[in-house]
C-alpha cells in the first residue's frame, strides 16, 4: 500500500505505528483482513501492537493471531536453504 521511511528502530511496536499511519491515511481500519510478513520475531510483536491500535480505533474483529500471514515465498526460501545446507 505504501513505502515509507521507518524512523528509529525496526521494533514491532514502531512497525505497527508506521503501518497504522498508512491504514488511517487510506481509511482502511475496517477493511484489513490480514498482514503478510516474514518470520522475524518483531513481526509477531507488530501484529499484537496493531491489534491494540485497531481496538483503539473501534475495530474489534482484528485478531493478531488470525491476521498474520507468513510469506509463502520466504518460507519456501528458508526451507530450500536448509535442504541445500545438508
Amino acid at each position: 500500500l505504501n513505502f515509507v521511511e521507518i524512523h528509529g528502530r525496526h521494533s514491532g511496536k514502531n512497525l505497527a505505528h508506521t503501518d497504522m499511519e498508512t491504514v488511517r491515511y487510506y481509511g482502511l481500519q475496517k477493511k484489513i483482513i490480514a498482514v503478510t510478513s516474514d518470520n522475524a520475531a518483531n513481526n509477531g510483536t507488530m501484529m499484537c501492537e496493531l491489534q491494540t491500535l485497531m481496538t483503539e480505533e473501534g475495530v474489534y474483529g482484528f485478531q493478531a493471531s488470525d491476521a498474520r500471514l507468513r510469506c509463502l515465498a520466504h518460507t519456501i526460501h528458508l526451507s530450500a536453504m536448509k535442504v541445500c545446507a545438508l
